[in-house]
């Protein structure tokens, strides 16, 4: 039976099972990796705000929310560090959004999150759900700098509306722009499809 959960080991034995991953098989670690960071977020917004405030919409690359807030709540200025202030955005019909600045508890628990994984695993938790792992150019494990160097690389990616992801697939040969900056490669990595242990009879 295939595992769910695929971890990656530095082996040479194990660099043959690897091989450049699909857009498809990125997209959903990362979504995955969303999901955890909203249950970590959300559980830490509910707890300091006294069960008031909940996230209705979570980014997986960076900490902007959406949440759902009582009538009667009134955010205070104070709250920004923790994530309790947020700016309403009124839309037509008669409703309204509550967006979530990005504060500082938010944005320490992403950096933590993609840079600790990637330098001790090469793995975020989407990452082994999807069997995909982060190497260097040659194969080897990230180093803590290459690890943070590549995070910050995703926020300057996004910030032509996405360019630095689109470039690498559709210009850049699968690599993204921080793929390149940081000498950095994404790998599928999964030996029970490899060697066919996990087809059917």
């Amino acid at each position: 039976m295939r595992p769910v959960f695929q971890r990656y080991y530095c082996w040479p034995e194990a660099r043959r099972y690897l091989h450049p991953a699909s857009l498809h098989d990125r997209i959903y670690a990362q979504l995955l990796d969303g999901i955890f960071l909203a249950l970590i977020c959300g559980l830490w917004l509910y707890e300091v705000s006294d069960g008031e405030l909940f996230f209705l919409w979570v980014s997986p690359m960076i900490p902007q929310f959406i949440l759902q807030v009582p009538d009667y709540y009134l955010p205070k200025s104070q709250d920004f560090w923790w994530g309790g202030w947020f700016f309403t955005l009124d839309l037509p019909y008669g409703k309204s959004i509550c967006i979530q600045y990005p504060v500082p508890v938010f944005w320490l628990i992403y950096i933590l999150y993609y840079t600790l994984f990637t330098f001790f695993w090469g793995q975020t938790p989407g990452k082994v759900l999807k069997k995909v792992v982060v190497l260097t150019e040659r194969g080897g494990p990230v180093n803590g700098k290459t690890a943070l160097y590549r995070w910050l690389g995703y926020l300057i990616s996004l910030l032509p509306l996405g360019l630095g992801f689109w470039w690498g697939f559709f210009k850049g040969k699968g690599y993204t722009w921080y793929d390149r900056w940081t000498g950095t490669r994404v790998y599928s990595y999964d030996p029970f499809a490899r060697e066919g242990l996990d087809r059917e009879p």
